[in-house]
């Protein structure tokens, strides 16, 4: 689904001749965002119409953006691609840590509304994609080779100086 714009075909050229309008071209062009659900918890199809409503109330009078449920995974999870620069007034869209909280509580809400299921208390900061897609194949990553160095650093050492000595 997009929003301010005429179609997905044409987003990417929408979102261009926007900034040449708007007189500003340069930095980033987009944002991208995503919104996950519990697995078997939702449908594609509500998993979408959740996605449209927060992509509406968030940035649907300001900016134009594209929503794409994926349905690839093991649970229903929306992206959302939003121009960096504004259609209505050509400012640029900054993208705050209090516009991450935003986003989860407006999420939080539409997801209550559709009796589902809310993260209550995130833990800790999530690993990124590559960092997964990695870990889950069974490639090393820098982490996994610092915690390796670490942990034989550790069984070579007695005392805390030889410890730093070997690292």
């Amino acid at each position: 689904t997009c929003l301010n714009l005429h179609s997905e075909e044409t987003a990417a050229q929408e979102f261009m001749e926007t900034k040449r309008l708007m007189h500003n071209e340069g930095g980033r062009s987009c944002y991208h965002g995503y919104q996950s659900f519990k697995a078997d918890e939702v449908d594609a199809d509500t998993a979408h119409s959740i996605g449209v409503a927060l992509a509406r109330e968030l940035w649907g009078d300001r900016f134009q953006v594209v929503i794409a449920t994926h349905c690839n995974t093991g649970h229903y999870h929306n992206h959302f691609v939003i121009n960096s620069v504004s259609d209505v007034d050509g400012k640029k869209f900054y993208n705050s840590p209090a516009d991450y909280r935003r986003m989860r509580e407006v999420s939080d809400r539409l997801c209550r509304e559709y009796g589902l299921s809310v993260i209550r208390r995130p833990e800790g900061k999530g690993k990124n994609y590559s960092e997964w897609s990695a870990e889950k194949n069974g490639k090393p990553t820098n982490r996994s080779i610092i915690r390796a160095d670490i942990d034989r650093a550790i069984a070579a050492s007695l005392t805390t100086a030889e410890f730093f000595q070997t690292l």
